[in-house]
Parts: structure tokens; sequence; C-alpha cells
């Protein structure tokens, strides 16, 4: 089984220089015994100090490849003795010693296999589960292709162990050789098994007849469907014909359908709309859906046909997918069936009763908005007046959701009214072209501290400062000025008012950590190289965790205004904070910032420590140094980061993945295609994808986008001064540790588009 937390010692490997041959110790097969003869309890112990000597005459280190469960990451010794001296002291004082007289700080370096190939083919037949699996993982990796897959082929029909089954279905897809589809298929159809959604996932890597033959029979097999189908979307366009087929048959596969509308492919849609007029209900559905999830606009009229269709269902999907595929000429439909009601004779049409007519009218308010916002608003207005208990809360809810001038008068009686005005204040915000900022203004007058209409200004502000009048921009600077307070402290810089700067420094000499982490969070969302020396100095003696995270933070966006001589002179204090796990991320990122201005020597220690850190313990500091390598620019760490694509943790994974993409795949992309071939989490296999492409290179800072998270957390038991502390883990990837203003809220600007992990810490928990 792959290990957890950091390595035991590794197995330590040295090298002569020149074209002398190459001395190395290997690890024994056990990994943990504390003998030269593997042990079976060994592997129980968590201790190994084994190791075999084996002589290289012509393997380089870089040919080795790099996967984290089933290697040992050694430290690369360049010796510059003569050899016959080297051998003389081998003989006389042995490895060991020589390895403490000789040490030298070197970078980590290539990875060493656990099992060699005939040795984990052998493996494969032990009695040992584990040693099994051990076994598969590394011919994933290791040995002849032809040798391994046809000994993991031979395996895998005879297992019935759940872990080991999974380790040779994951070891034949990272080989990717054709040769493998007819176990992977046979696999997914063995009964009983709990590895057969692992096997569809794996067949997706094979673009062959065969799988999308099996893939597309599995679609009807409850158990893995979704697994079949997700792979099926992976092998794209060859599928399509093979679906189409299976949509065409009597009676048709509702899942083949729902396949066809993921992948978008418009070929689809002739076959999509025969099955419009399918007798069976549920075909009808999920046509519809299906039509509407890939966006055939072309499918509209007959979409429309479908809303005096006899089955209720059928025209609620029909309706829905309107919203989607509809366009002006449907605009009118849609707004009769919102007036309709159960008293102008559509009770009992098509046998309607007054719940179906108000099922028909919300599905056609959501469409309505969704294909013509400004023709929908006269009907929420309406009907979040009339307080009708089945569409006035609809109807509120969708006026809160939308974004065009328009909606400004509705969204300041929402304000004013009251019960959900920090709701409607944050729509304000959104508003186009800043629309909303005038009625936040004037609703700021006498409003307390906390507000959340000076949250709304403040956001406001830094999306259309440039857009709104100028007088209307400066009343909203008034308006945050107003209030004194770590808070408006913050939603000033949020707004990007530059008179907030001088108030920052004083703030970062504070005796109040809190204070110190407030003013560094306002440099980083407005930054300005005035601060770059305060900065500087407030992080030189900073002991509490958040404050020194936040000026971390905020210095990443001020290294052009720092003399280069005093980053240098920051970097053994950095240093030092690797080992505090709670504040090694940031100290990392602000590291690798030096990487470039640093010697050679410099550059190799702290490779090294970078490339260590990704044993970590802790994920969110392996995901600090992936980001932080990134950063660095340090192309010789491509190695390590591919052993990390095998994290149990996401958040690693996905962090390797894209620091891979910012370096590029250069020597790993081999590895990189094998970790795609298994990887089962959308987001790390489309980071993956990424690193292959030949698009831009992802940046090693991170996307940057327009989006603004506002968190706001209430405890039951109160908020501290110090505020939450909270992990937020970003669509693109990044890790921050964070903690919240006094009153529960954390504002993070600047994000690009998706969704973001927010996990609220209690004590050393998440």
């Amino acid at each position: 089984m792959a290990p957890t937390g950091p390595s035991p010692s590794p197995g330590r490997r040295w090298t002569m220089t020149g074209s002398h041959p190459r001395l190395a110790t290997e690890p024994c097969p056990c990994r943990f015994t504390s003998s030269t003869r593997p042990r079976p309890s060994c592997a129980a112990s968590g201790r190994c100090s084994c190791s075999r000597r084996r002589l290289w005459s012509s393997r380089r280190f870089s040919d080795l490849s790099p996967p984290r469960h089933s290697v040992y990451t050694g430290r690369a010794l360049r010796l510059t003795l003569h050899p016959a001296l080297f051998e003389l002291l081998m003989v006389a004082l042995g490895p060991t010693v020589l390895l403490v007289a000789l040490l030298l700080p070197g970078s980590v370096g290539a990875q060493w296999p656990v099992l060699t190939g005939p040795r984990a083919r052998a493996g494969l037949d032990d009695g040992d589960a584990s040693v099994r699996a051990a076994a598969a993982r590394t011919l994933g990796y290791h040995g002849a292709p032809r040798a391994a897959v046809d000994a993991l082929v031979a395996a895998l029909p005879t297992e019935r162990d759940a872990v080991v089954r999974r380790a040779l279905i994951s070891a034949l897809a990272r080989r990717g050789e054709p040769s493998a589809v007819p176990a992977l298929i046979e696999a997914l159809a063995a009964a009983g098994t709990s590895s057969r959604a692992l096997a569809a996932h794996a067949l997706g890597s094979f673009p062959t007849e065969a799988t999308v033959r099996a893939l597309t029979e599995a679609l009807e097999d409850e158990e893995v469907e979704g697994a079949a189908r997700r792979s099926l979307v992976r092998l794209g366009p060859r599928a399509v014909p093979h679906l189409i087929l299976r949509a065409r048959e009597r009676p048709a596969s509702r899942a083949a359908v729902v396949v066809l509308g993921e992948m978008g492919d418009q070929r689809a849609v002739p076959v999509l709309v025969g099955l419009l007029s399918d007798e069976r209900v549920p075909v009808r559905v999920v046509t519809l859906t299906a039509l509407a999830t890939m966006g055939a606009e072309r499918a509209g009229p007959s979409v429309a046909g479908l809303l005096d269709d006899e089955s209720l269902e059928v025209r609620l999907a029909a309706i829905e997918a309107l919203g989607v595929v509809g366009g002006p000429p449907h605009v009118e439909r849609l707004a009769v069936l919102i007036g309709q009601d159960g008293q102008n004779g559509q009770d009992g049409q098509n046998g309607q009763d007054e719940r179906d007519v108000v099922r028909v009218r919300r599905a056609a308010l959501q469409s309505l908005v969704a294909l013509s916002p400004e023709r929908a608003i006269a009907h929420l207005e309406r009907l979040a007046a009339d307080g009708s208990p089945e569409l006035g809360p609809l109807a509120v809810d969708l006026v809160l959701g939308l974004r065009t001038a328009g909606a400004a008068p509705l969204l300041h009686g929402l304000l004013t009214e009251g019960s959900r005005s920090e709701e409607a204040a944050s729509a304000l915000a959104e508003l186009e072209g800043g629309a909303g900022l005038a009625v936040l203004v004037h609703a700021a007058h006498g409003q307390p501290p906390e507000s959340g209409v000076l949250r709304a200004i403040a956001v406001c502000l830094r999306r259309y400062a440039g857009s709104v009048e100028d007088h209307v921009a400066a009343a909203g600077y008034r308006a945050l000025a107003a209030h004194d307070g770590n808070r408006a402290l913050l939603l000033r810089a949020i707004a990007r008012d530059d008179s907030v700067h001088e108030l920052l420094v004083p703030r970062l000499g504070s005796d109040d950590p809190g204070d110190r982490a407030v003013a560094a969070l306002a440099a980083e969302v407005h930054p300005s190289p005035s601060l770059a020396g305060a900065l500087m100095a407030a992080l030189a003696d900073e002991e509490d965790a958040e404050a020194f995270r936040r000026i971390a933070s905020a210095l990443l966006l001020h290294e052009a205004s720092v003399d280069r001589l005093d980053r240098l002179a920051q970097l053994g204090r950095l240093r030092l904070r690797f080992e505090d796990f709670d504040v090694a991320p940031e100290a990392m990122l602000l590291a690798a910032d030096v990487y470039g201005d640093a010697d050679r020597w410099t550059q190799r220690r702290l490779g090294h420590a970078l490339r260590s850190a990704l044993r970590s313990p802790d994920p969110r500091v392996r995901t600090g140094a992936a980001w932080a390598l990134a950063r660095a620019g340090d192309t010789g760490a491509r190695r390590a980061l591919a052993a990390a694509l095998d994290d149990p943790a996401q958040e690693v994974r996905h962090g390797a993945a894209r620091a891979l993409s910012s370096l590029g795949a250069g020597n790993v992309a081999a590895a990189v295609t094998r970790r795609h071939r298994v990887e089962e989490d959308e987001h790390v296999a489309q980071a993956l994808v990424d690193v292959v492409s030949t698009r831009r290179a992802f940046p090693a800072r991170g996307l940057l986008g327009d989006q603004v998270l506002r968190i706001r957390i209430v405890p039951s038991g109160g908020i501290t001064s110090g505020g939450i502390p909270v992990d937020v883990v970003l669509p693109d990837g990044r890790y921050l540790r964070m903690s919240t203003l006094s009153t529960g809220e954390l504002l993070l600007v600047d994000l690009p588009a998706g969704s973001a992990d927010v996990r609220v810490r209690v004590g050393d928990a998440t």
C-alpha cells in the first residue's frame, strides 16, 4: 500500500563524476525490513534500514520514473574522489560512514524503484495481498511494457482481493497498451466485484471500437452507468456514432441520450429531435434535457411543439429547455404560460389541477428570465408584490439573480424592505455597468459599520469605478471613509481607495496581530510600492501565524518594489519557517520569488527544501510546495511534481498538475499521460490535459478574475477577536489558510469563476 505522511529513511545512492560507473544502494522490496533479507512482518514496523549495493554502469538517474507509492526518494550525492580511492573507502569504512563523511548538500534526486520488473512480476503470485498490490502498482511504471502488461492481464481474472484488483486495473490503465483492453472489458463485465466502475473509468483511456461498444452496453447497468458515461464523454467524437445507433434502437437508450447531450456533438441533434415523438414519456423528457444541455438552438421549434403535450412532465421539460434553446418567437408563449391561473379555464385542460398550473407557471417564469430578462421584469415585479405563496418567493429569488440595469428599482425595494436586504445589496453591486451604485450610496446613510451595504459599495467600486459617473464614485468613497475599524479599512482597500495606503503603514507596526493581519490583507488587495518597506519590516519580526501569512502574501505582490539584497536577506528566516506547517506554504512562495536572484548554491538548497516539502504530512504544505516550485521556475523539479500526481489528497494532485502546467511537461509528459488515464477527479484531469497541451503555460501566480467570494460564519459560541480560521481551496487549485474578520466575514477578490471549497477549522481539525 502507498505510505502516507513522511517517507521512512530514504534509500541513498551516490554517483561519481564523469564517465565512471555509478554505485548506488537500492532499498529492499519490503521497504521496512531491518535486515538484508525481506521479512513478511516488516511492513508493519514502519522502519527500514535495509539496502543492497548494485552497480549501474550505463543507466542515468534521469531515466528512472517517479511513482510516489512504489519508490524511494533519495539525495543525489556527487563525489569527486578518484575511483580507486572511493572503492577503497567503501571497503574500509562501509557505506554509512562514508555517507556521513562525504555527504554534500544536493537536490532531491530521481526516484528509485522498489521492485524491478522481474521481481514485481513474481510478486503478483505472492500469498500476501499487500505484496501483490505493491507489485501491480510497480508494474504500472516499471519493466518492459509487453511483459508487464502480459503479467497484469494474466493476474486479473483470478484475483479476488478488491484492493489488488483495483491496483491491477490502474496499472493496466497507466500502461495504455491496447492489448489490455480485452482484460479490462472482462473486468467491467465481472459481476459482483467492486472494481467494475474503475474498469469502466480505465477503458476511457483506450479509444478503440471494442471499448466504445463495451461502454455503450454498460450504460444500461446501474452499477457502472456513471463511470461508463464519463468515459464515453472522454472518448469524444469516436463514441458518437455508436451512441446514435443505440439511441435509434427501439426501445431507445435513455442513458445514451444523456451522454449525447453531455458531449454536445451537433451530429446527434436530428436523432434527438426524432426521439421527441417517442411514445414513452421518460424518453421524451430525457431527450428535451439533452437538447438543452447541448444548447441545440435549431431544435427550438421542435421543443416548443411539446408545450401542449399530454404529459405534464414533458411540458415542464419543454418549458425548461426553451430557456436555453428558445428564441424571440417563444418569449410571448412563455409570458402567456406565466399569466395563466387556476381559474381561467386551464384547470381542466389536459387534466391539470391547480398545483400543476403552479408548476407550469414557475417553470415558465424561470425560462423567461433566462431567455429575456428585460421582458421578465414586469412579471417578476407583479408576482413579488402580490404575495403569492407559490410564486412570490420564486420571483424574489429570480430578481436577486438579475444582472441587468433594469432590475435596480426592484432590488431597491428589496433593500429597503429589510428581510433580504443583505442579498439585495450584493445583487445591486453586481448590476452591469455599476447601475446599482447610486442606490447603494443613497442607502448607506446611517448604516452601521458592519452593514452589508458598505461591503456592496466596495465591491461595486472595485468593478465599475471607471464606468460610473465621477460624482457617484466619489460619494461611494466618502461613504466608506466615514467609518473606522479594520472592516472599514479593508473595504476601502477593496474599493481601491488610494488614500487608505497612509493608514496601513502604522497598522503594520501595531501591537495587535489582528490589526497587522488586516492591514496586510488590505495591502494585498490594493498594493502600492509605498508599502513594500513596511511589509518587509513587519515580516522580519512577525510571530503570529495569521499575520505572517497575510504579510507574506502581500509581499508576493510587492516583490518588484523590494530591493534585491533585502529580499535575499530574508531568505534565511523564510527557510526556518518551512518547518512550521501553519505558515510554510506562504514562506515557500515568498522564498520562491527570490530563487531567480540567488546564486546557484542557494538555488540548489532552496530547490531541495521545496522538493522535500512535497513529502510533508500536511497536504496544504505539499500543495504550497508545488506552487512554490512553479513560481521559482525550477524545471528540475518536474520529476518530483510528477510523483506528487499520485498523492492521495486531491488538492495536492491539483496543485502539482498546475505547477507542471506552468513549468511545461518536459521529460515527464509520459508520466502525466499515465496519471491522466487513471485520474477520477474532473478538475485534476483537466489540469493534466493542460499540462501536455500546446496552449499558453498556466500562470504560476494562479488565475485572476473579477469574482468576489464572501464568506460569513456565525458560530453558536460567538466569534473571538482573532476571527475564525478557515481553509479555502480556490477553483484554480490554490490552497489558502485565512481567518475571518471579527464579524465572521471573509472577503476574497479577483478570483476566477468556479466553485471554492471552504473548510472551517476547529483546533487542528478541519
